[in-house]
Formats: C-alpha cells, structure tokens, sequence
C-alpha cells in the first residue's frame, strides 16, 4: 500500500538519506554503524537469498526450485533473528525462529539427492550445466555467509540452529550441483592434476 501526503503524491520512498553517515537501522529503531557485525551478517544472507532466487529462476527443476525457496524462507528467519535486540525469552515470542527441524530437513534434502548420485572419491571441477555452475557459484557464497554467521557469534551467540544451518547449506548447495548436473547427463568432471 502506497502512503501518499495531502497533495496526493507519493510518499514511499526506496530511499532515506538515514544511511548517508555510516550508520543505518535494522529491525530496530537503534542506529548502528554499518560496519557492525550484524549489518555485515545480515548483507552476507541477503546477498546469498538474492543468489538462490538467481539460482531458482535458472532451473527448470521444479523439486529443487521449491527446496530453494524453503531455503529462501529460512534465511529470511535467520535476518530477522540476528538483527533482533530482544532477549531470547521475548524474540521468541515475536520473532520467527529457526529451529532444529529445518536444519533437519536440510540434512534430509542433502542425503536424498546423495543417494541417486556417484561416490565421490576426488575433487570435481565447478562444471556442467549452466543451472549447475550457478549453485557451485550460490555454494561460495553460503560459505562467505557461515564465516559472517561466526564472525558475529563470537560478538553476539547466536543459537546453535543458525550456525548448523549455514555450515549445511554449502554442503546442500554442493549437492544441488552434482544433482543438477546428473539429472541433465552431465557427469562429475574430475580434478586432474597431471
């Protein structure tokens, strides 16, 4: 819904000029700085939810489109876990939370697709299928995005929920990959070192 002023015009503007000084809100009416740990947490899964919906409209799989937009979701839950301020008794009353069962279903996600896949006994090459190299790309960023998760555990502990999920979805998106690429014929490339 547009908010408009008396002359009708409107007045949801994208921008606020709030950031121009290095400082910015989030989820809060508290300025900090944007160079806070949880500003540069928040960016790191912002950045790997825009990748993963870059991921989703690359691929014509529909199962794994609809996993990828769980992982969407839950991503979305762990922003607004991190950038909360409240204790955990009122958070979790307010906030969504992530909880043991979507680490879980990760864990599930990643040993299903497993299963209809090769061994692998040597390194591969981030190759195949353009769906495929874009998860392998999507991976490097869940990775970057579990450093910052740490990063900022250390300043703010997170729960254990939050740092299990980011550890997982690299290894899930590695996974998604492989996965991607079998399903089209695409077999692993292995890493020669001659």
């Amino acid at each position: 819904m547009e908010k408009t002023n008396n002359s009708g015009k409107n007045q949801n503007k994208i921008y606020t000029r709030n950031g121009d000084q290095g400082k910015t809100k989030i989820n809060s009416n508290t300025k900090i700085s944007k160079r806070d740990p949880r500003v540069k947490a928040w960016g790191a899964l912002d950045e790997l939810e825009a990748h993963i919906g870059h991921l989703r409209a690359k691929t014509d799989n529909t199962k794994i489109n609809q996993e990828l937009k769980t992982v969407q979701k839950h991503l979305h839950i762990i922003m607004a876990q991190i950038t909360n301020k409240q204790n955990k008794e009122e958070q979790s009353k307010q906030t969504p939370q992530l909880k043991k069962e979507h680490v879980k279903l990760l864990e599930e996600k990643i040993d299903q697709h497993t299963e209809k896949l090769p061994d692998l006994k040597r390194f591969i090459y981030s190759s195949g299928t353009p769906e495929a190299t874009y998860a392998q790309v999507t991976r490097t960023i869940a990775r970057k995005t579990e450093v910052r998760i740490n990063e900022l555990d250390k300043v703010k502990e997170l729960p254990e929920e939050i740092k299990q999920y980011t550890n997982r979805l690299s290894d899930y998106l590695f996974t998604v990959a492989r996965y991607l690429n079998h399903d089209q014929g695409f077999g692993d490339e292995f890493v020669d070192y001659d």
